[in-house]
């Protein structure tokens, strides 16, 4: 508990938010900037038998651990007491090393937010892309739906041989004119 508190109470100091969770506050962390950084402390599994303290108390080698990720059991770095130093001694490296955590992960989560937009933008452009092609598609067909309708009602209008010149002159003169238009 001595361990947490120096520490959360360092950090705090500076301008970051310890927390604990959980029912048996074994959930812990510190808040740096808009990044939460996942922490755990408890007695080693690495040697399970205690070390003669200078108090001649027997005591358990802690292990204090930066998680990669909230519920994590992968850690990214790691401390322990070990026969020439114990965690109370490495506290400002630990201090040190989660607010660098923090803020590797605020960087990540910035990156993996603007590859997001990045690939967002493409996706809506294509679609923008798509959607004008439609609407030129549609205007094609429009008009030559609106074409087919004039030369049927022009065909409709013949009567005799020399109706079906002057109609196929008109066509062929009309259609001319809309190339050049187009040219």
């Amino acid at each position: 508990m001595r361990i947490l508190n120096a520490l959360f109470c360092t950090l705090d100091a500076s301008g970051f938010t310890p927390w604990l969770r959980g029912k048996d506050g074994r959930d812990l962390g510190i808040r740096v900037g808009g990044q939460s950084v996942p922490l755990r402390l408890e007695r080693s599994e690495r040697s399970r038998t205690g070390k003669k303290t200078n108090r001649g108390i027997m005591a358990d080698p802690l292990c204090f651990d930066i998680l990669v990720s909230s519920g994590s059991e992968e850690a990214r770095n790691s401390w322990s007491d070990v026969e020439d130093g114990r965690i109370e001694r490495q506290l400002r490296n630990i201090a040190v090393e989660i607010i660098v955590a923090g803020e590797i992960q605020y960087r990540k989560s910035v990156r993996a937010h603007y590859d997001w937009k990045v690939k967002r933008k493409a996706q809506l452009e294509e679609c923008a892309r798509q959607r004008q092609a439609e609407l030129e598609r549609q205007e094609r067909e429009r008009k030559a739906r609106i074409e087919k309708e004039r030369i049927d009602r022009l065909m409709s209008r013949a009567v005799c041989p020399h109706d079906f010149a002057e109609i196929r002159l008109r066509l062929v003169s009309y259609s001319f004119s809309s190339r050049r238009a187009f040219s």
